[in-house]
């Protein structure tokens, strides 16, 4: 290939990259964007984010997770710690996107044991459904358990790819000590919240904590991300002179990763404290927000460059 080419390569390379980082920041405002206008049209305000799986804006809901979780797999990190961090978010996303919060609780309000509407009934069937006879319970779970399954298999397949490209765990991760032993540890987390899926699968009940767990297990994986950024050595990759310019407000960039993952620690507790019945979804709005800054600080530091590339055989960094 000649320069030129090279160069129309690098172009078309770095704006895939720049509209992929955008698009992280635009999904969690599409989602931010329905909840508001779901507020303005009728004055109510979810205790969850994950609650307006039931509402009006259950298809934005279930879209944008998935679109999230699509885009953390996609994206390249700038370290190989990163990446993969970022690939297990994506992997949790999925399932906050797919199995609801308080499914159970939904269910028995429903009446487990109920047959559907009136006006299901006049149908006799749907699909290979027999409607009228069939409860709550079966029109729920059973969709979710063919769906869970079908995304912890394909799960199951990326890991597999990973491993037979040579690229779990990647060279640089195992390198480094500290780096390997956080990367197992990651790992063991992915690997129980993936036998609990499993269990909730082969169970057929309600999938309790399924929904909780992987909410939880994401937000974790963002601060993890973020903390990649604050002390690159200690997760086997490069410190990049960039870290240290200025970011905004007079911080280094590093000065201003160091006060998201505070806030995203400590932050969480204190409006876990004060924000009453709406501490989740103040705590869920305050993470998404926090780590939404950190994106576009680290798309400003990296606008110019190309994600981490080869140049004679040696990786260089953002």
């Amino acid at each position: 290939m000649g320069r030129q080419g090279a160069e129309q390569g690098d172009d078309v390379a770095r704006e895939t990259y720049r509209t992929l980082r955008l698009m992280l920041v635009t999904l969690p405002v599409l989602l931010l964007v329905g909840s508001l206008l779901i507020f303005l049209t009728t004055g109510e305000v979810e205790t969850s984010i994950s609650a307006y799986y039931f509402g009006p804006i259950r298809d934005i809901f279930v879209g944008a997770m998935v679109g999230i979780a699509v885009c953390l797999v996609v994206y390249r990190g700038s370290s190989a710690f990163e990446d993969h961090i970022l690939n297990v978010a994506g992997f949790y996303a999925v399932f906050v996107a797919l199995v609801p919060a308080d499914l159970s609780k939904t269910i028995e309000e429903l009446g487990a044991e109920t047959p559907v509407s009136d006006a299901l009934q006049e149908e006799p069937s749907v699909g290979s459904l027999d409607v009228a006879a069939a409860t709550v319970q079966e029109l729920s779970v059973e969709p979710l358990r063919i769906s869970a399954g079908a995304a912890l298999l394909v799960a199951l397949m990326f890991v597999y790819v990973l491993r037979r490209t040579r690229r779990f765990p990647a060279p640089e991760v195992v390198a480094e000590p500290r780096a390997h032993a956080a990367f197992w540890v990651v790992n063991a987390l992915g690997l129980a919240f993936a036998g609990l899926v499993a269990w909730r699968v082969v169970e057929g009940a309600a999938f309790d904590w399924v929904h909780s767990g992987a909410a939880v297990l994401l937000i974790v994986s963002l601060a993890i991300a973020v903390a990649s950024h604050l002390w690159p050595g200690f997760f086997g990759a490069e410190d990049p002179p960039s870290y240290r310019s200025t970011a905004i407000c007079g911080l280094t960039y590093r000065s201003a990763y160091a006060v998201i993952l505070v806030l995203m620690v400590a932050g969480a507790g204190v409006v876990a404290l004060v924000a009453g019945e709406y501490r989740v979804i103040a705590v869920e709005w305050l993470e998404v927000a926090l780590f939404a800054v950190f994106w576009v600080l680290e798309t400003a530091r990296t606008w110019t460059r190309l994600p981490a590339r080869r140049r004679s055989r040696a990786v260089v960094p953002p």
